[in-house]
């Protein structure tokens, strides 16, 4: 598909391909160190949540100005974004204590292995001194 041969007729093609958004460097800084901290603690559903909700905030809540300005008050959109944004931020939260209930359930099963001797001899070697 050729980005050349796409009508920029409608306001929001044209707000797509057109317009720049900018997010300040203290916002992405603020994320890089989040979203490190909850990998190197091996929280990789906090972190997804992170991510998503740091998305959800720079595409609607920050640029909120600069689509109402280009699209207009157009509040089915609006609604359906927010409404899907957070609905989809509830079932993170709730998958995510879900996961954590589970391991615990899982773990809670789990007998360790019984610790088997490295050598196990058929018999007991004789002594020499013994004999």
């Amino acid at each position: 598909m050729n980005l050349q041969n796409i009508d920029f007729e409608d306001p929001f093609t044209k707000f797509i391909f057109d317009h720049d958004m900018c997010i300040p460097l203290g916002q992405i800084m603020f994320f890089v160190v989040v979203i490190s901290v909850c990998l190197l603690l091996k929280k990789h559903s906090l972190g997804l949540m992170t991510a998503y909700l740091f998305v959800f905030y720079c595409g609607f809540i920050s640029q909120n100005e600069q689509f109402v300005s280009v699209l207009g008050e157009n509040s089915k959109g609006m609604f359906f974004y927010v409404f899907s944004g957070l609905f989809m931020a509830v079932m993170l939260l709730v998958g995510f204590f879900q996961n954590t209930k589970l391991e615990k359930a899982i773990k809670s099963k789990m007998e360790p292995a019984p610790k088997k001797p490295m050598f196990r001899m058929a018999e007991p070697l004789d002594d020499p001194k013994t004999n």
